[in-house]
C-alpha cells in the first residue's frame, strides 16, 4: 500500500541517473540488507550475542548468509543507539491488523524511552521517504485498535548505518500522517481492482 504514495523529485531524478535495472538490482539488494539487519536487531533486543560470522536469511538467495561488513556496521550502530537511550522494548516484531481501515503488517518495534512510548521502524537507508513515515503512522492506528499503545504514543525511524555523522545512527520523530496512508490506499484499492489477493483473517 505504502508504496502506492508518490516518490517525489528526488526519487525520480535517482531513478533516471541508475536506468531501470541497476536501480532494481540496488533496491533488492537494500532490501536483502535490511531484512537481514532486522533479524539480528530483534535477536540483540532478545539478549542474544551477534557476531559479524553469525548467519542470517538472505532474501535473495534463499541461504543463510554472514553478515557483511556493512550490516554489521548497522548492527554496532543500533546497539550505539540503545546503549545511550536505554529503551524499555515493550513489543518487537508484532504482526498488526487494523480491522477498521482492513490492512496488517508488522511493527519493528514499541518501545518506552523515558516517559514516552515509541513505535520505531528500523531503516538501513540513508534518507527517510514518505512511503516510511505513513508506514509507521499506519501501524499506531492498528496497534490503537488492537489496544497495544494509546493515542500518545509517538512516532520515529531509526536509520542505521547512517553514513552522514559519526554515531552511525539518525534518530527521526515522525508526525502522525494517517490521513496519507488511507489516500495511498485509495490508490492501490484502484490500481489492485479485480486482482486476487489473500483475505485478511480477523
Amino acid at each position: 500500500i505504502c508504496s502506492h504514495y508518490p516518490k517525489g523529485t528526488a526519487f525520480y531524478k535517482w531513478l533516471a541517473s541508475k536506468g531501470w535495472d541497476e536501480s532494481q538490482a540496488q533496491k533488492n539488494a537494500a532490501g536483502d540488507k535490511g531484512s537481514k539487519i532486522h533479524l539480528a536487531i530483534d535477536s540483540l533486543i532478545q539478549g542474544e550475542t551477534v557476531n559479524m560470522h553469525d548467519k542470517f536469511p538472505s532474501r535473495a538467495t534463499g541461504r543463510d548468509e554472514e553478515l557483511t561488513t556493512e550490516e554489521y556496521e548497522s548492527i554496532l550502530a543500533f546497539a550505539a543507539w540503545a546503549e545511550k537511550t536505554k529503551p524499555v522494548f515493550l513489543y518487537t516484531e508484532v504482526t498488526v491488523i487494523s480491522k477498521k481501515y482492513e490492512f496488517a503488517g508488522t511493527v519493528d518495534c514499541v518501545a518506552r524511552i523515558g516517559d514516552e512510548t515509541y513505535i520505531i521502524d528500523w531503516k538501513s537507508s540513508q534518507y527517510v521517504w514518505p512511503e516510511m513515515e505513513i508506514q509507521v503512522s499506519a501501524y499506531k492506528e492498528a496497534l490503537i485498535e488492537m489496544g497495544l499503545v494509546d493515542e500518545n504514543a509517538k512516532l520515529a525511524i531509526l536509520q542505521v548505518g547512517y553514513k552522514k555523522n559519526k554515531a552511525g545512527f539518525k534518530w527521526n520523530d515522525i508526525e502522525q500522517k494517517l490521513p496519507l496512508f488511507l489516500a495511498a490506499k485509495t490508490i492501490w484499492e484502484h490500481e489492485t481492482s479485480g486482482q486476487k489477493t489473500a483475505p485478511l483473517c480477523f
